[in-house]
Order: structure tokens, then C-alpha cells, then sequence
């Protein structure tokens, strides 16, 4: 079993912080290896943007509160959101 530690900072902190639970429950998972396992399909450009990270966004959107497409947006341009995912 894996303990995650929590502690206090000084670093930014956003709205959704209580999601790095969530990233550290995906982690645990492997669902990143998961999806690299999985056949999903892949951009035809390079303007693309790679599926596994389409699949993570809209999850973290849905964890976050999105309800609707247009609201994937806010996890998008979240500084902490793309730092804690990559």
C-alpha cells in the first residue's frame, strides 16, 4: 500500500489542489500504461494532440466540475492542472 503524504506549502495552489489525490490514484492505477496498451487512434498531423492526454483532460475536467464541452477549457489553461499531469 502506497501512502500519500500531506502536508502544507508555499507553492501555487489552485482551486481543484485536492485533485493531486485523484493524480496519485491514476498513478497507483497505471492507467497511463493502461492507455499505452490500449489501440486508440492516433492524430494524422502533427498538430494532433496525442489521445491518452485528450482522455486524461476530460477526466480531470469531469473531476473539476465540467458538465459541459465547452467547460474542458478550464482544466486546459489551469498552470497547476498542466503541471500536476504534464
Amino acid at each position: 500500500m502506497v501512502i500519500t503524504k500531506i502536508e502544507f506549502t508555499d507553492k501555487e495552489v489552485t482551486a481543484h489542489g485536492g485533485i493531486i489525490l485523484l493524480q496519485k490514484m491514476l498513478e497507483q492505477m497505471e492507467f497511463t500504461h493502461f492507455l499505452e496498451q490500449t489501440p486508440l487512434p492516433q492524430p494524422d498531423s502533427n498538430r494532433g494532440y496525442d489521445p491518452i492526454q485528450i482522455i486524461l483532460q476530460f477526466i480531470v475536467s469531469i473531476w473539476c466540475g465540467a458538465n459541459r464541452y465547452e467547460h474542458l477549457e478550464v482544466a486546459r489553461f489551469d498552470g497547476v492542472l498542466q503541471q500536476l499531469f504534464g
